[in-house]
């Protein structure tokens, strides 16, 4: 089966003989009195359907089995296997450039999850402002200026995307996940495996360094700040050790190919298994354990 080759946003580039793409045959209906009957295939067409059947699976199989073993390379590289399971919280904190309304403005953004399932968002502004939003399974709500309120059913299904995308929670919660690999491209001077990853039906493209293993870009469609639908890109770079773990420092986004955020987390503080499911749901009127 030789390489399909696409670009970050799943458009063919250039094909090559795949199992993937053999065809089914169409079978002729008949309709009599207003009852649709299957015209009976022949013999030879039936054998045909079959081994049509049998080799779309086994190519569907050898997608997914190298898709799996780029997936365990990115593990690896991440810091193995035992580290990544026992993993059980992770925090990103840092000053960035956030969109309010027409404007950009500086915030301390906070971003937390608590496995399995537990997504914390705050954003504090310099002029004291202050966002969060909570969603761990059912329970989920929002504050903004120190009201408490339900989170509406469409952020609650924009965290949960949100959650599913996050490349850490792809890794972590690999085996919930099916990959696919799709093909390869040049990313700057790498050469990068694209696989397609479905998690609880959020579906993400993944891009990891041929050689060192490393998950260097995420894709997915999205809404834009003016509520406009595209594909977002992210870039990770610069690459350090906090914890034992190889994370991003550095993480450029594009929206349809324009530049999103530059520079992205910049400046960010890192931490692992140091924060409780308690402290992910905690309201902001309820004091820290």
């Amino acid at each position: 089966m030789q390489a399909v080759r696409v670009d970050r946003r799943g458009a063919v580039r250039s094909t090559g003989a795949s199992l993937r793409n053999s065809a089914f045959l169409a079978l002729s209906l008949l309709l009599i009195g207003g009852v649709c009957v299957r015209a009976p295939a022949s013999p030879g067409a039936a054998k045909k359907q079959n081994a049509d059947r049998e080799q779309a699976t086994v190519a569907v199989d050898a997608d997914s089995a190298r898709a799996l073993a780029w997936v365990e390379r990115a593990v690896a590289f991440w810091g193995g296997a035992t580290l990544l399971d026992s993993t059980r919280s992770f925090e990103v904190a840092g000053a960035m450039a956030l969109r309010d309304g027409k404007d950009a403005q500086v915030a301390e953004a906070r971003n937390l999850i608590v496995f399995p399932h537990c997504l914390r968002q705050e954003h504090t502004y310099t002029d004291g402002r202050h966002f969060l939003k909570v969603l761990d399974g059912d329970h989920a709500f929002m504050s903004a200026g120190g009201k408490i309120m339900p989170l509406p059913e469409a952020l609650r299904r924009e965290m949960q995307e949100d959650f599913f995308h996050n490349r850490l929670v792809l890794l972590r919660l690999r085996s919930e996940a099916s990959f696919t690999w799709v093909g390869e491209e040049m990313l700057g001077n790498m050469r990068v495996a694209l696989l397609d990853a479905r998690l609880h039906g959020v579906a993400t493209r993944l891009g990891i360094d041929q050689e060192t293993g490393k998950l260097v870009l995420t894709s997915y469609r999205a809404i834009n700040d003016e509520g406009e639908p595209g594909t977002l890109e992210r870039i990770y770079r610069d690459f350090s050790m906090v914890d034992g773990r190889r994370i991003a420092t550095r993480v450029d986004a594009t929206f349809d190919g324009h530049p999103y955020f530059t520079g992205g987390e910049q400046d960010v503080r890192f931490a692992f298994d140091r924060h409780s499911l308690e402290d992910c749901k905690r309201r902001p009127d309820t004091p820290p354990a």
